[in-house]
């Protein structure tokens, strides 16, 4: 995304004194260029393409007995504009994600084998996705392979930069990996990440969502962890303790580093973060509103207030 451009641009200036010629690419279009430049056409899991085969698909599929949830949450009785397609859409995204995340799944699709991730058999509420995923594949075949096939083309003169910096929040699903792997054998690759998931965390959340990150982190070599906090302040101690999971109960001096404010609404907090952001830019010279990150629950309701209060633009 730009901001992660603009960010890291922006350190890396501070830091080395100049940022230029340097291309900042998401990891799927790099991929993508990476196949333009292999002669592989990647046109087929293009999200509007791939959206559209897939609306002709929901609308052929009406009365099919295995169908039947789709079909249901579409209702094609009533009058709902849009929902078809925007429905094709987000399946689309879906099955682009399972391409990525778990492609041996889809590969057990595409030969009509009926099975979950963990292989086991789909029962009826489930059959759609497969189904649906086999007639399409069936206008494409070998869609599944560029992936494979970009890996075997990966070689010395497929990209003129022979230094490659990656950076990201968290993991690299595991076909994104592969092909970084791959390249590491033809150019100089590093990679930086800010977070990894641990396999002996005890979360649901990422037992449920982390499963695909482990699974690439797993294909990589042990490499220490470099803890980035400054315990000096109340904050560095809590993000150290965040990162090592560090459940010490010893008791904390406030700082000023951590302050919360209770406030009777969001009226009255949005200005309340006006007052005390602008006490901060005003004792503190050297920070500049791009330091600054506002989250907040609900943009709906915050967004007007915030430009409201800070003169912003609507």
């Amino acid at each position: 995304r730009p901001v992660y451009s603009r960010a890291l641009a922006q350190r890396l200036g501070t830091e080395l004194g100049i940022c230029a010629g340097i291309d900042f690419l998401s990891m799927n279009r790099f991929i993508y260029e990476l196949k333009s430049a292999a002669g592989i056409a990647d046109e087929f899991w293009q999200i509007p393409k791939l959206a559209g085969r897939l609306h002709t698909l929901l609308a052929l599929n009406m009365g099919e007995t295995w169908f039947r949830p789709v079909e249901n949450y579409l209702r094609p009785g009533e009058p709902r504009p849009g929902r078809t397609y925007s429905t094709a859409i987000r399946i689309a995204k879906l099955f682009k994600r399972y391409r990525s995340v778990t492609p041996a799944l889809l590969d057990d699709w595409a030969d009509g084998n009926l099975v979950d991730p963990a292989g086991s058999p789909l029962d009826g509420n489930e059959l759609w996705q497969a189904k649906l995923f086999h007639q399409l594949l069936s206008q494409e075949p070998s869609a599944l392979n560029q992936d494979e096939l970009l890996i075997e083309r990966i070689d010395d003169r497929l990209i003129e930069n022979k230094r490659l910096g990656v950076f990201t929040l968290s993991g690299l699903d595991p076909t994104q990996l592969r092909i970084l792997r791959a390249l590491d054998a033809h150019n100089d690759v590093h990679w930086w990440q800010l977070q990894q998931v641990h396999p002996e965390s005890q979360s649901s959340l990422r037992d449920a969502y982390g499963s695909a990150e482990l699974a690439a982190t797993a294909l990589l070599p042990p490499t220490p962890r470099q803890s980035l906090a400054n315990r000096s302040s109340l904050l560095g101690m809590i993000q150290h303790d965040l990162m090592n999971r560090d459940r010490t109960t010893t008791p904390r001096i406030a700082d000023g580093s951590v302050m919360i404010h209770a406030s009777h609404g969001p009226d009255r907090q949005t200005e309340v973060l006006r007052e005390v952001l602008c006490t901060l830019f005003e004792d503190d010279p050297t920070l500049e509103p791009r330091d600054v990150v506002i989250l907040c629950h609900d943009l709906r309701t915050y967004a007007p207030l915030l430009a409201a209060n800070f003169c912003l633009p609507v």
